[in-house]
Order: structure tokens, then C-alpha cells, then sequence
């Protein structure tokens, strides 16, 4: 008998270790992924989008060209170039991961009004926000209710005796 409750505790124990091990890998990998979830800048229409991007230090961000025509994405201030030589072409994608704090402006080689701006926060903030959003458009009300007329009563066409039979019913 005491086998048994050995050979139950054993189980128990080794249960007990495999959901343990089981949550920690789980947790361990929700916050790889979160440390090191990637964020899109589509250029599309001439244009970074969004811009400007708000991201926490250690985001790797990926730009996306949408276009037709052939874009480059080249820091103001040099600390990264995706290469004028061999320009993004339609479908082609650069990475950057950005481990300093600050504000990156950046342009296209080719197309020089097309700018952007990434800025880099400390802390662990929400993955990825961009510009400020517009306001969301006034509550409309809802259309009132149809009114519904009810018909005038037909006219009456006896000659009185409906009231006095349906009194004596009432009556008796």
C-alpha cells in the first residue's frame, strides 16, 4: 500500500514539473515575441506610412515598398541608408532595428519631398502608434421613429340601438 502512495506522489511531482516547465516556456516566448515584434512603415502614394512612428528602444521596423517606381529609405543623419545603388523595388522590404533612444528623420534618395520621421521611447510602450488620429466623427441620431395614424372611426349608421344592446349585455 504505501508503493502506491510513493508511485501517486511521484506522478504528482512530475505533473507538477511538466506544467511548471510548460508555463514557463509559454511566458518565456510571449515575451520574445513582444520584445521583438516588428513594425511596418508602408510606402505607398509617394509616402511613408505612418509617420511619424512612435516605437520602444530594441523595435526592428520594416519598410514595405507598395509602389510602382523604385524608393530608397536613408537616415538624415546617416545612421542607416537602404542603398541608392540597388533601390527598394515594387514588393521589396528594409530592416532596421533601432537599439538608441531618439528622433530619426529620414527621406528618399530618389524622391526628396518624401520624408518620415521614426522617434525611439525608453520604455516598453505600446508596440507601435503613429501620428496622432483624428477625432472620431460625431453620433449621428438615430432617424425618430415612424408615427403611425390610426384611422378616424367609421361614422355610425344605426339608428342608436348599438349602445342600448350593448349596455343590457353589460347589465345582465
Amino acid at each position: 500500500m504505501q508503493a502506491i502512495g510513493q508511485v501517486r506522489r511521484y506522478h504528482r511531482a512530475l505533473w507538477g514539473t511538466f506544467l511548471a516547465l510548460l508555463i514557463a516556456g509559454l511566458l518565456s516566448i510571449h515575451l520574445a515575441t513582444a520584445v521583438s515584434a516588428d513594425v511596418s512603415v508602408n510606402i505607398m502614394n509617394f509616402s511613408f506610412q505612418p509617420t511619424p512612428l512612435i516605437i520602444p528602444i530594441g523595435t526592428t521596423v520594416v519598410w514595405t515598398n507598395q509602389d510602382s517606381v523604385p524608393h530608397t529609405v536613408t537616415s538624415d543623419t546617416g545612421v542607416w541608408d537602404s542603398g541608392i545603388g540597388t533601390p527598394l523595388q515594387k514588393g521589396a522590404s528594409f530592416k532596421f532595428t533601432f537599439n538608441q533612444v531618439g528622433t530619426f528623420p529620414y527621406h528618399c534618395m530618389i524622391h526628396p519631398n518624401m520624408h518620415g520621421m521614426i522617434v525611439v521611447t525608453a520604455g516598453s510602450a505600446p508596440a507601435a502608434t503613429s501620428a496622432p488620429t483624428t477625432a472620431p466623427p460625431p453620433a449621428i441620431a438615430p432617424p425618430p421613429a415612424p408615427t403611425v395614424a390610426l384611422p378616424a372611426a367609421p361614422p355610425r349608421t344605426g339608428g342608436g340601438g348599438e349602445d342600448h344592446f350593448i349596455r343590457r349585455l353589460g347589465d345582465g
